[in-house]
C-alpha cells in the first residue's frame, strides 16, 4: 500500500511538469518592462521629450554591438557589471554600457620625481631613483638604465617576476 501511495506522487509530479508552459522570452521581458518605473509625462524635465522604451538587447546581440565574445558579455551580465537580468535560461540585456571595475591595488601614479626607492633581494638593498621623463612622464632609474614601471624596475633588480608596488619602498 505504502508503494502506491509513492506511484501516486510520482505520477502527480509529472503530471504537474508536464502542465507546465515553458518561458517564453517576450513575455518574461514584457513582465519586466511594466516593473520598470515609467517616466512622468507632466514631469518639468520631459516637457517636449518623448518617453523612449528601453532597447532591450539579447547576450547575442550585445556582444555584437559591443564588439565582445559571447562568454565575457555573459560575464560582465553575472558580475553586475551591465544592466542585465537573467529570465529562466537567456540573459536580457537593458543598456549596453559596462561599469567598470576598480584598479586592483588603485596605484594610479608613480611616486614623485626625485624620490628614492629601496628593495631588498638575496639580502642585499638595493636603491633606485624616480627621475621625470622627456614626455613628462615618470620613469625608476635602476644601475643606469631608466625602467618606465616600477614592476620593470623590480625584475629587473631581482632577476624575477615581483610586484614593483610591493618590492620597492620609499625611503
Amino acid at each position: 500500500m505504502a508503494g502506491n501511495f509513492k506511484e501516486k506522487r510520482r505520477q502527480s509530479s509529472a503530471e504537474k511538469l508536464i502542465s507546465l508552459k515553458p518561458l517564453d522570452l517576450d513575455e518574461a521581458v514584457s513582465d519586466l518592462l511594466k516593473v520598470k518605473p515609467e517616466a512622468k509625462k507632466d514631469s518639468k524635465a520631459n516637457i517636449g521629450n518623448k518617453a523612449e522604451e528601453p532597447t532591450i538587447y539579447s547576450i547575442e546581440e550585445a556582444a555584437e554591438k559591443l564588439g565582445l565574445s559571447l562568454g565575457h558579455v555573459r560575464l560582465l551580465a553575472k558580475r553586475g557589471a551591465m544592466n542585465a537580468k537573467k529570465q529562466g535560461r537567456k540573459w536580457v540585456v537593458f543598456d549596453l554600457t559596462c561599469r567598470r571595475r576598480k584598479a586592483g591595488r588603485g596605484h594610479a601614479e608613480m611616486p614623485e620625481v626625485g624620490k628614492i626607492l629601496k628593495g631588498r633581494t638575496r639580502g642585499k638593498d638595493v636603491f633606485a631613483e624616480v627621475v621625470s621623463l622627456e614626455d613628462g612622464g615618470a620613469g625608476i632609474l635602476f644601475n643606469g638604465n631608466i625602467y618606465r614601471s616600477m614592476s620593470a624596475a623590480a625584475v629587473a633588480a631581482t632577476g624575477n617576476s615581483t610586484d614593483g608596488w610591493l618590492f620597492w619602498k620609499s625611503t
